[in-house]
């Protein structure tokens, strides 16, 4: 009866390190702001990001006025940053990976602790 429950702890284990791994492994994943903002290349036009993007987030200035304008778009995970030079070109593109909260945390706020 030991040695069965024994195993059976040892199992356990096993299986709860398997879901660490994979929370690990798909928390540095690349989501789909990411791997938009890769497609994304210094030169491209507006029209050409606003197709790959599909939706823009906010634009300074407005997109009428847009020469030497940059382009906004935040999400949970992280946010991009495309600014265009003065013939409307991309010039340059950032993502930015906002770090992901501790599990604690979560609890902590569901709890109000």
């Amino acid at each position: 009866m030991a040695r069965w429950v024994f195993l059976l702890g040892v199992g356990l284990l096993l299986v709860a390190l398997a879901f660490v791994m994979t929370c690990e492994v798909l928390e540095h994943w690349p989501d789909d702001y990411e791997v938009r903002s890769r497609r994304v290349r210094k030169g491209m036009t507006l029209e050409e990001v606003e197709e790959i993007l599909s939706e823009l987030g906010w634009m300074h200035p407005p997109k009428e006025q847009a020469r030497h304008a940059w382009i906004g778009m935040s999400e949970p995970r992280g946010s991009i940053d495309i600014y265009f030079d003065k013939q409307g070109l991309v010039g340059e593109v950032r993502f930015c990976r906002y770090p992901a909260p501790h599990p604690l945390d979560c609890l902590h706020k569901a709890l109000d602790w």
